[in-house]
């Protein structure tokens, strides 16, 4: 392994654990892992996010260039079969996120709330995720000055822009889900009050 690949690793395990660390933050959750523990959970989630990413991009932007492309080839002509493919597109994507969203939200904090595939943070991450990943890719196809300007450099420098844009997005969600749990922990605590002095 180069030294390169090893340092790449490390810090993008970083960027995960600042993730997980916002989210105890948002549940007032006390770190109990060990250093390694989680470096390994960090490391995990990386893994599968990634290939959850690649995925997920192979669909959104990459799937409708081939089918655009199949169209004006004129390989794909008939309407319904072009409107059957792009909605199953659709339903796989929002699926895959709603499942990226949920599997985040499950194993990285410090403290473990159930499963649930579909939320009010995770569909609202979905909704930004989509929205911010299809317009950093029309900016990309029509006004990217930065290639233009400093080449490679410019498409890092809007990717890291994307990537810090979906981190909030992520913790918004998380935190829309902690406060929804917490006001709903508040409603009962006040039923159960009310039961014992009527009882």
């Amino acid at each position: 392994l180069s030294i390169g690949f090893i340092l790449a690793l490390y810090f993008s395990t970083n960027g995960i654990a600042s993730i997980i660390e916002g989210f105890n933050s948002t549940v007032h959750a006390i770190e109990t892992r060990s250093w390694l523990k989680q470096r390994l959970v960090s490391l995990f989630l990386l893994v599968v996010i990634s290939v959850l990413i690649i995925i997920l991009i192979s669909l959104s932007i990459i799937g409708g260039y081939i089918i655009r492309w199949l169209m004006n080839e004129g390989i794909l002509t008939d309407f319904f079969t072009i409107l059957m493919i792009q909605v199953l597109r659709w339903i796989l994507i929002v699926s895959l996120f709603l499942f990226t969203n949920s599997f985040l939200y499950y194993f990285a904090p410090a403290r473990r709330r159930e499963l649930r595939f579909i939320s009010a943070g995770s569909t609202l991450t979905t909704i930004l995720l989509i929205l911010t990943t299809y317009g950093f890719n029309f900016y990309i196809d029509n006004f990217n000055r930065y290639n233009a300007l400093y080449g490679s450099i410019g498409t890092l420098l809007v990717f890291m822009l994307w990537i810090y844009f979906n981190s909030i997005i992520v913790l918004i969600g998380f935190e829309l889900n902690a406060s929804i749990r917490m006001a709903k922990g508040d409603i009962t605590a006040a039923s159960e009050a009310e039961a014992l002095g009527h009882s």
